[in-house]
């Protein structure tokens, strides 16, 4: 398994191939190398949630249950916020693939955004409370750097800091259950 600063530099690079596919005319100041975090490494996400919102789901996670059909077997995600105040976060995962070899992926996760129970997309203010979306789920996009990209995360948080929801895979329609327990902080 890969260490956590292995796993963020891996990420930094990853974000910055992110950047470049999603954004080719970037102003000057983003296309400086980013040697200190992830300042320049992304654009700002098209979503944009209120800090207190980000706060409650910034951490680190381990993975404790998938749907055998996910073909997970582990993973590792952190959340945090970049330099522009988006949420952003990365995470290693092991599982096999569609031969059944036994592989591992590295993934961005970005766009973060959330939607209520129904799927209406949710359009925070910025004096949004946590309260006003306790029942909402958290989507977050998974970009692939190296490998493929999973596919979509659509969670809740619950009282404790878990995460649980589902993962529907990239390519696929069928959404599998996940469980992520909160293990702590994100540390550098």
């Amino acid at each position: 398994m890969r260490t956590p600063k292995a796993l963020a530099a891996a990420l930094v690079a990853a974000a910055g191939a992110l950047a470049a596919m999603l954004s080719p005319a970037l102003p000057s100041a983003m296309a400086a190398p980013a040697t200190t975090g992830d300042s320049y490494v992304l654009p700002p996400s098209k979503y944009v949630l209120p800090p207190e919102l980000i706060s409650r789901y910034s951490g680190s996670y381990h993975m404790t249950r998938a749907a055998p059909g996910a073909r997970l077997y582990s993973a590792d995600i952190f959340i945090t916020a970049n330099a522009y105040g988006s949420m952003y976060g990365g995470g290693q995962f092991y599982g096999y693939d569609n031969a059944g070899t036994q592989d591992s992926w590295t993934n961005l996760l970005y766009d973060f955004h959330f939607v209520t129970p129904s799927g209406a997309a949710v359009t925070p203010a910025p004096w949004t409370t946590p309260a006003q979306v306790a029942r909402d789920r958290l989507v977050i996009t998974l970009f692939g750097w190296g490998s493929p990209s999973l596919g979509t995360l659509t969670l809740t948080r619950a009282a404790n800091g878990d995460l649980a929801g589902t993962i529907v895979l990239y390519g696929q329609a069928r959404a599998y259950p996940v469980t992520f327990r909160r293990i702590g902080p994100v540390t550098g």
